[in-house]
């Protein structure tokens, strides 16, 4: 791989990334069309370029289930979940921030509830108590 300078520091923000592939020709492509791979201790900025991942934030409303062939199963689990008393305490239980619920969603709950608030009942943190 030609030694090609494009820029002076690493890229801090997805705008100067963008920039900086579009003067490399390295946008819309991946690692797999670099022709020629260095050893991490010779990589050049393309290359470097090329390793780097910008990923899009984008809202819930822009997935569609029916673009991935899932439209009629998230209509059955929409009827089946919104009849199921266990899943609204379950969707309770996560509005406030409680631990519980009933259920078959109760354990998920509790688990959430766990990692999200560690040491939150009668468990503390505790160290080692002796030296051996």
């Amino acid at each position: 791989m030609a030694t090609l300078k494009i820029f002076d520091s690493i890229p801090a923000s997805s705008q100067t990334w963008r920039r900086h592939a579009a003067a490399a020709k390295a946008m819309h492509k991946w690692i797999g069309d670099c022709d020629e791979m260095a050893s991490g201790s010779k990589i050049g900025q393309k290359q470097f370029l090329l390793l780097r991942v910008i990923v899009q934030k984008v809202g819930l409303s822009s997935f569609s289930p029916r673009k991935f062939g899932l439209g009629d199963q998230i209509e059955q689990a929409k009827e089946i979940l919104g009849e199921s008393e266990s899943f609204r305490s379950f969707l309770d239980a996560i509005k406030k921030d409680e631990e519980g619920g009933s259920g078959y969603f109760a354990p998920i709950r509790e688990q959430q509830h766990e990692i999200l608030h560690p040491y939150s009942g009668s468990e503390t943190a505790t160290g080692p108590t002796t030296l051996d």
